[in-house]
């Protein structure tokens, strides 16, 4: 991946991943095949895409996601066969939203989920502020980039407008 740019606490690389690359694999079922060329938004594992195990929490924040998205748009899911998921762990204290594949039409929205999702956790946790471990890739056209945030949550959302006039501009 490339360095394209930094802004704050975001960086900003080109995306080793499209739905295009992950729906064309021939070595995946017909059945998760589908379901990627239906979603417009798809979480899938950390590190190898085959390993099917994803970062702690991604589960949860698939059904908040699921449930904040009703007549959005979005179509979002996993990227695992039935029976093949599994978690890392990591801190409690730390807000992970990580390795999410997102269309670019559908960006604002994922954006708002992500923010409404930030503060019901600030909320749970019961403090004004945590850190945050951020990972979207973002599709464009056939190109992709990933944006990747680490920081105080309470910087992320006036991050969050720089987004929209850098990622694909470079």
């Amino acid at each position: 991946m490339n360095f394209i740019e930094s802004i704050s606490n975001i960086e900003i690389v080109n995306g080793a991943i499209s739905f295009e690359e992950i729906s064309g694999n021939t070595t995946i079922a017909n059945e998760l095949t589908t379901r990627v060329q239906n979603a417009n938004a798809l979480f899938f594992p950390d590190g190898d895409i085959f390993s099917f195990i994803f970062r702690s929490g991604t589960m949860s924040l698939y059904k908040y996601f699921h449930s904040q998205a009703e007549n959005t748009g979005l179509e979002i899911d996993i990227f695992s066969p039935e029976g093949h998921y599994a978690e890392q762990c990591s801190s409690p204290d730390i807000i992970v939203i990580s390795n999410l594949l997102v269309q670019w039409a559908v960006l604002p929205i994922i954006t708002g989920i992500v923010s409404s999702y930030i503060f019901k956790e600030l909320e749970e946790h019961k403090k004004a502020e945590m850190e945050a471990d951020i990972k979207i890739t973002v599709e464009k056209d056939g190109v992709t980039k990933m944006i990747c945030y680490k920081g105080s949550t309470k910087d992320f959302e006036k991050t969050l407008k720089v987004i929209y006039d850098v990622v694909f501009n470079n």
